[in-house]
C-alpha cells in the first residue's frame, strides 16, 4: 500500500525549537543547584495525564521509595485515575486535581497567548499557593508541562526535576534529556538519576482499587467456562486518529476470530465507546460464536476484567501496559508514535505490529493511513504465531 505520513515538521518549526532550545540551554544555570539530600523529606510527583503512562511510572516509585523509605511521596493525577494505584504501597498520598489549563486548545489562540492567560489567571494563583502550603522539598514533574515548571518555582520548591524540552524546561534545577531510543519505563529512571540513583529494578506491577462487586468479578470469570483461549479485544476511539483502526478492519479480525473455533472472544471498551462497539461487533455476539461486548464500569473493574484473558489485542493505548502489567500475553497495533518508547513491557510476551512510510517515524500521524496499512489477516497471523510460541494454542 502506497501512503505518506502528513505529519513532517515544517522548517519553520524546526527553527522556532532550536531557537528556544538555545535560550532554554543559556538560561538554565541560573536555575540550577546541586541537591542535599538531607534537606529533603517530602516529595511532590507530578503526572497528571494519560492511563498507561500512569501505569508505567509504577517502576519509578518502587525504585524512589526503595532507596529512600523515610520521604513523604505525594503523587498528583487527573481525576478518575486513582483507581489504577489507590493500594501503591510505594505512594504515601494520592492528590486529584483538575488542572483545566493543562492541555493546550486548539482554536484558542496560539500556545503563548493561552500560557500567558493561564499564568495570569486566578485559578493558576490559588493552585501556586497550595503546592506552597505544602512545604515540598523536591518536585519531578513526569508530564514535562512549561506551566507546571512555572508552577513549581513559584510555589518555592527549592530542586525540581522535569524533562528537557524546547521553551520552559529551564525553570528546573535538572533538566532530564527526552529519549525515543529507549522504552518509557527506562526514560522515568532517568528522573531518578539527580538523587544519586542509578542501579534500578524494572518492577511493573498494579496496585489498583478493591472490587467489591462479586457479582461483576463472578460475571467476568464465567467467560473463562467455555474451555476456549480467552481473546480480550479493545476497540476503543482514541485520541489521536494515527491509532484509529478501521470499522471495516476490526470487523473482519472478529469474523477470522469467530470462525477459529478455539477463541472465546471479549470485546471490551469504555462506556462512551458502546456505539462504536455495537456497530462493530454486534452482528456477531451471542453464545454461538462465543463473542460477548463487555464494558468495565471503573478502571478497578478493567484490571479485573483484563485478569480474565489469556490474551488481548489492542490498539497503542492505555490497555496495552495494563495488559503488561499484568503479564497478559498481548498483541499492539501502532500508527506513528514510536513503539520503541510506547511498546509493551514484556517484549517476549508481546507483538508489535507498525508499519510507516520509511524506515523509521518521528512524528505523530495526523491521520490512520500508517495504522490501517496494518491488514486484519496480518493481525490474526501474529496473534496466532504469538499464541503458539507461548506454548498457548
Amino acid at each position: 500500500m502506497d501512503f505518506q505520513c502528513k505529519s513532517e515538521t515544517t522548517a519553520r518549526e524546526k527553527i522556532l525549537k532550536g531557537i528556544l532550545d538555545l535560550a532554554d540551554s543559556c538560561l538554565h544555570p541560573f536555575f540550577k543547584r546541586d541537591i542535599d539530600i538531607n534537606k529533603i523529606n517530602k516529595v511532590l510527583i507530578m503526572r497528571q495525564d494519560r492511563i498507561g503512562d500512569l501505569v508505567l511510572t509504577a517502576p519509578f516509585f518502587y525504585n524512589l521509595k526503595k532507596n529512600f523509605p523515610q520521604w513523604e511521596v505525594h503523587l498528583m493525577i487527573a481525576p478518575g485515575m486513582k483507581d489504577l494505584i489507590a493500594e501503591n504501597p510505594y505512594i504515601d498520598r494520592i492528590i486529584e486535581k483538575k488542572l483545566d489549563w493543562f492541555y493546550y486548545e486548539q482554536g484558542a489562540g496560539s500556545r503563548v497567548a493561552q500560557f500567558l492567560k493561564t499564568v495570569f489567571s486566578q485559578g493558576f494563583k490559588e493552585f501556586v499557593e497550595e503546592i506552597k502550603q505544602e512545604k515540598y522539598q523536591l518536585a519531578v514533574d513526569l508530564a514535562g508541562k512549561r506551566r507546571n515548571a512555572l508552577a513549581l518555582l513559584q510555589s518555592g520548591i527549592p530542586y525540581r526535576i522535569g524533562c528537557r524540552y524546547w521553551g520552559g524546561s529551564f525553570l528546573y534545577t535538572h533538566r532530564i534529556p527526552f529519549r525515543e531510543d529507549i522504552h518509557y519505563t527506562s526514560l522515568l529512571m532517568s528522573y531518578l538519576e539527580p538523587l544519586g540513583i542509578t542501579q534500578t529494578e524494572p518492577v511493573l506491577k498494579l496496585y489498583p482499587a478493591k472490587i467489591n462487586d462479586e457479582e461483576l468479578v463472578n460475571k467476568y470469570r464465567s467467560y473463562r467456562e467455555y474451555d476456549k483461549i480467552v481473546v480480550g479485544v479493545n476497540i476503543n476511539a482514541p485520541v489521536k486518529k494515527g491509532k484509529l483502526w478501521s470499522k471495516e478492519n476490526w470487523k473482519e479480525l472478529l469474523k477470522r476470530l469467530v470462525i477459529d473455533n478455539r477463541f472465546t472472544i471479549l470485546v471490551y471498551f469504555a462506556k462512551n465507546e458502546k456505539e462504536l462497539a455495537e456497530e462493530i461487533a454486534g452482528d456477531l455476539c451471542g453464545e454461538e460464536n462465543r463473542l460477548f461486548l463487555v464494558s468495565p464500569p471503573s478502571l478497578s473493574a478493567l484490571v479485573e476484567f483484563m485478569k480474565c484473558l489469556d490474551v488481548t489485542l489492542c490498539v497503542d493505548s492505555g490497555p496495552v501496559h495494563i495488559a503488561s502489567a499484568l503479564d497478559i500475553p498481548t498483541v499492539a497495533l501502532f500508527g506513528g508514535d514510536n513503539p520503541t518508547l510506547w511498546s509493551p513491557f514484556n517484549k517476549e510476551r508481546s507483538r508489535v505490529l507498525r508499519k510507516v512510510p520509511g524506515e523509521s517515524c518521528k512524528t505523530i500521524c495526523r491521520d490512520s493511513a500508517c495504522i490501517n496499512a496494518i491488514s486484519p489477516q496480518e493481525v490474526y497471523s501474529v496473534l496466532v504465531g504469538l499464541l503458539s510460541d507461548l506454548h498457548l494454542l
